[in-house]
């Protein structure tokens, strides 16, 4: 729970502080401090981009020294540590009124995270998990998603094809959920995500991080 707490501290230090004129590089160093101050451990690189909700995607590493401007989006994810323990999330925030295509694709992306919360107990496949999220999509809106095994690194279960043959959830398994929706707008391809760190209990599911999606 402390690197999940340290995660939420550090996407939530980059979503406030997204304002016209501000750099990426500012946004990082913020995360980073927020993520320390919340009682985490440095973490490990994320991904921290900024760029225009009408412009084609880029996938950067981290930040390159990009300022924001009225009309940008800040994509961030981070990895919040605490004594080897690892809690990844994923964030979006817009600088200014979202596109209608942006709003329809978030609203897509809840739907695809609450279909998959609806099915997450013990007992479950994980392709299961995948194929409930993939079910939101829509004709405009394309919907896949990620299970990446959290805890010390390696833990299961990881698994990115609903295709595939795939672990049993089990109790005390703890990993990131992470769905992604992608659309096409004027020629350019864009897409979003938003993640955080769940652990399978007796009764279902409990999310770790406390940011709402």
């Amino acid at each position: 729970a402390r690197a999940a707490a340290a995660s939420d501290a550090g996407i939530r230090a980059c979503a406030e502080g997204l304002a016209r004129g501000v750099t990426d590089r500012e946004l990082g160093g913020q995360a980073v401090l927020a993520m320390l101050r919340a009682g985490g451990d440095h973490p490990r690189s994320g991904r921290l981009e900024i760029g225009g909700m009408n412009s084609p995607l880029r996938s950067y590493s981290g930040p390159i020294g990009r300022t924001a401007g009225p009309g940008d989006a800040l994509w961030v994810e981070v990895n919040g540590r605490f004594q080897g323990y690892e809690a990844h999330g994923a964030h979006v925030a817009a600088l200014g009124p979202m596109p209608p295509d942006w709003r329809d694709a978030w609203a897509v992306l809840r739907e695809g995270w609450e279909r998959a919360w609806q099915v997450l107990r013990p007992g479950v496949a994980g392709a299961q998990v995948l194929q409930a999220a993939r079910a939101a999509a829509t004709a405009e809106f394309g919907v896949r998603s990620v299970i990446l095994g959290q805890g010390l690194g390696d833990d299961p279960p990881s698994m990115m094809d609903p295709a595939a043959d795939s672990p049993t959830l089990e109790e005390g398994m703890c990993f990131t959920l992470k769905p992604y929706v992608g659309w096409s707008r004027a020629g350019h391809y864009r897409e979003i995500t938003w993640a955080d760190t769940v652990v399978i209990t007796r009764q279902g599911a409990r999310r770790l991080g406390m940011r709402e999606p």
